[in-house]
């Protein structure tokens, strides 16, 4: 309410008006639905990059829904119905009031899951989203081990390594195996160098000493399998070509 006044030309009198105004806001909210993916993989400290998904592996996908009602009131995911398909076919377990998470079990390596959810809300609107979710094999990165700073995360082993000092301690990062395996040590390290198998560090089977021949110049081959005890089909592979006692020669 407003208080107006002024003085009438005519009579010189004070006239008090009060106005009574009302202003309506009409809060425009538009619906909305975000697929938010990721696997239950390891990766290793300082990755930045996303946690792919690999054979087997767990996968969550989680619907981050924005509904409004006609006043523009959120509506709560407990009132929201979501129906969710996995590669064309209706998964009803996660199905259902609230039900705003996925849980899966990735399949083969070179395959795309396709993930669709359809989202109603009690007044009958609906949105649906979609996404494709590769499946990768797991990989293997080998990092040097400083005995001064510890491991060097921010660059791998690069193909081959020029190996000038007396010795070297490489480590051996399971990308994108299950986080489980890795937890439970349920996973499997072969080392063979020049195709012979090596002695393991069977407290850090991922870690490996390598060791420079005195006078003597010449290179190694390393190689290095991993598998899951567990999760046939989570295996990778690596192999490292090793050049020693060249730093007086030219390329």
């Amino acid at each position: 309410m407003k208080t107006y006044k002024y003085i009438s030309s005519l009579t010189g009198v004070v006239i008090i008006v009060w106005l009574i105004t009302s202003q309506l806001t009409l809060a425009q909210s538009t619906n909305q639905v975000d697929l938010l993916w990721e696997a239950d993989t390891y990766r290793p400290p300082f990755y930045r990059g996303h946690s792919q998904a690999s054979p087997e592996s767990e996968v969550k996908v989680v619907a981050d829904a924005h509904f409004y009602n006609s006043r523009g009131v959120a509506i709560a995911d407990s009132q929201l119905d979501f129906q969710w398909e996995k590669d064309a076919r209706r998964i009803s377990s996660f199905s259902g009031p609230g039900g705003r998470e996925l849980v899966f079990t990735a399949d083969v390596a070179g395959l795309a899951h396709e993930i669709k959810v359809t989202i109603t809300s009690p007044d009958g609107t609906s949105l649906t989203r979609k996404i494709l979710i590769p499946v990768d094999e797991p990989q293997i990165r080998l990092y040097e081990d400083n005995p001064l700073i510890g491991t060097i995360y921010g660059r791998a082993i690069a193909e081959p390594l020029v190996l000038n000092q007396s010795e070297i301690t490489l480590i051996a990062e399971p990308y994108f195996f299950s986080a489980d395996q890795i937890k439970a040590k349920r996973l499997q390290f072969a080392w063979f160098l020049n195709n012979k198998a090596t002695t393991l560090d069977q407290a850090r089977p991922n870690r490996i000493i390598l060791l420079t021949p005195e006078n003597n110049a010449g290179e190694n081959k390393l190689q290095l399998n991993i598998s899951s005890l567990d999760k046939i089909l989570q295996e990778a592979s690596a192999s490292l070509t090793i050049k020693f006692n060249q730093a007086n020669f030219n390329f």
